[in-house]
């Protein structure tokens, strides 16, 4: 992974140094613990923060079905033993891959729910909006005459999806009311599936060649879309996808990623790809899929980030879920430098990352929640671990622009002040430590001098009513500074 190495004093070389030393104490994951039972097949979890039946808390969505003819999503609390509760569900027919856009600021809308049903005989896309009142009315997003499958989001309001062997794309606006969703455009039309988006606008999926399956990506540059790269990765290529889990990705902190499988002979290889074009290729391989995911963990300062793998490791024979095993060495090849999370004699399949809850100052949780068969059916389980996840250093001295934050401590409003040396496009964004993210400011031109943003947390963040740490960045065509804002009560 692409390691940022601009130092700017001493001092804030010591400083990191006590930042890592903190971090090291709190690395450990935690035993898994199951999330359903084993009386029915439970697949597919997304792990979202969501304020929802009255609690803003960390909930579970996945797929249950207790019989082939239909499957119902189903939802609960991820940290408490509450019982599971049915959300969507009708006999006879399929509801499936929930997903979720949740970055609102407005008083009503709280999040939206996407989701696959072949309730009208193919597979269409739907979603709902959930606001203070509640679901609102389903609203058909894709549905044609072609299945409509594999959707894809991220809480920067982009969203992908197959419409047969073509990609899609549609982005959620939000700068005005009533919010709308723009019509899709086709990214890619021959051959194509297994999109993902990331940072709204930049997108990967793979296609079909001759024999062979191809790991392209594309992002949106101005007002139209760059033509589609290769990845070089000769063979087939599998099981492609963005970064999951990742802490601050968004902030100017990290570099989106997309890990994969290539397959030559039968043999299966773990690779990863940034979008600076650093490439991870694993120095281990098996017969049968890995189904790997990967998170960015960014360490205090926005000048390290590192990453953890997961994946399902065959070897042996059951099929374990591996993870990272030593703090900060990111993506490794070898086999002996990751633990053995699941360590059971049941079948284990399709780990993922996803952003947990704040567990004390400049802590958060990365979940790792996976597919267990037991029982003769597919039940979820999860690990944790709990680490130093905060960001941000002033650079006002080397960039130019004086940045700041006041009051800091702040209750709930404050001012975002600025001195900018020259005109320039400004972008400011405020992010939380569970990866909530709000564009104050998105690519605006401004003219040299001082100017000032009136920040309202509590009306930014309608559940976020604890303290808690957050990152406000302001990002020019030259740089990106970061600064550090304690929410107190």
């Amino acid at each position: 992974m692409k390691k940022q190495t601009k130092i700017s004093s001493f001092a804030t070389f010591i400083f990191i140094l006590g930042c890592l030393a903190a971090s090291a104490q709190s690395w450990t994951w935690s035993d898994p613990q199951a999330v359903t039972d084993s009386l029915a097949d439970n697949r597919n979890a997304q792990v979202v923060l969501l304020e929802f039946n009255g609690t803003s808390d960390h909930y579970v969505f996945w797929e249950r079905s207790e019989d082939p003819g239909s499957t119902a999503i189903y939802y609960k609390l991820l940290y408490e033993p509450d019982e599971p509760e049915a959300l969507l569900e009708s006999p006879g027919v399929h509801f499936r891959n929930p997903r979720f856009i949740s970055n609102f600021w407005d008083d009503d809308t709280l999040f939206y729910m996407f989701y696959e049903s072949d309730q009208n005989g193919t597979i269409d896309i739907f979603y709902k909006v959930y606001t203070l009142l509640g679901f609102g009315e389903e609203i058909l997003l894709a549905g044609t005459a072609e299945d409509d499958t594999h959707f894809r989001c991220d809480d920067n309001l982009g969203m992908v999806w197959q419409e047969g062997d073509k990609i899609m794309f549609a982005k959620l606006m939000t700068w005005n009311t009533p919010f709308y969703i723009t019509d899709p455009v086709t990214i890619d039309s021959i051959g194509c599936h297994s999109p993902d988006v990331i940072q709204a606008e930049y997108i990967t999926y793979l296609k079909y060649g001759a024999d062979t399956s191809g790991l392209y990506y594309t992002y949106k540059w101005g007002s139209s879309w760059e033509v589609p790269v290769l990845i070089e990765s000769p063979g087939d290529n599998l099981s492609a996808h963005f970064s999951g889990g990742t802490c601050g990705y968004d902030s100017g902190l990290g570099i989106s990623m997309v890990v994969w499988e290539n397959v030559n002979d039968g043999e299966h290889v773990i690779m990863a790809f940034d979008l600076w074009g650093e490439e991870f290729i694993s120095e281990f391989t098996q017969e049968s899929p890995f189904l790997p995911d990967i998170a960015l963990y960014m360490i205090p300062v926005d000048i390290l980030s590192e990453s953890f793998m997961t994946f399902v490791n065959e070897l042996e024979g059951n099929g374990d879920i591996m993870v990272s095993s030593e703090e900060f060495t990111g993506i490794t090849p070898y086999l002996e430098d990751y633990l053995n999370l699941s360590n059971s004699s049941y079948i284990e399949t399709n780990p993922g990352f996803f952003n947990g809850r704040l567990t004390e100052f400049c802590y958060a949780d990365l979940v790792n929640i996976w597919e267990s068969f037991r029982n003769g059916h597919w039940q979820l389980f999860y690990s944790a671990i709990s680490l130093y996840c905060c960001g941000g250093t002033e650079e006002t001295a080397s960039t130019g622009i004086e940045f700041q934050v006041y009051p800091n401590p702040v209750r709930d409003d404050c001012r975002i002040s600025y001195f900018l040396p020259e005109d320039t496009y400004v972008s400011i964004q405020l992010t939380t430590l569970d990866g909530r993210k709000v564009r104050l400011v998105e690519n605006e031109l401004q003219l040299r001098g001082e100017h000032s943003y009136e920040l309202n947390l509590g009306k930014v963040f309608t559940s976020t009513s604890a303290s808690g740490m957050f990152m406000v960045s302001l990002q020019t065509s030259e740089v990106n500074v970061t600064t550090k804002v304690l929410k107190v009560k």
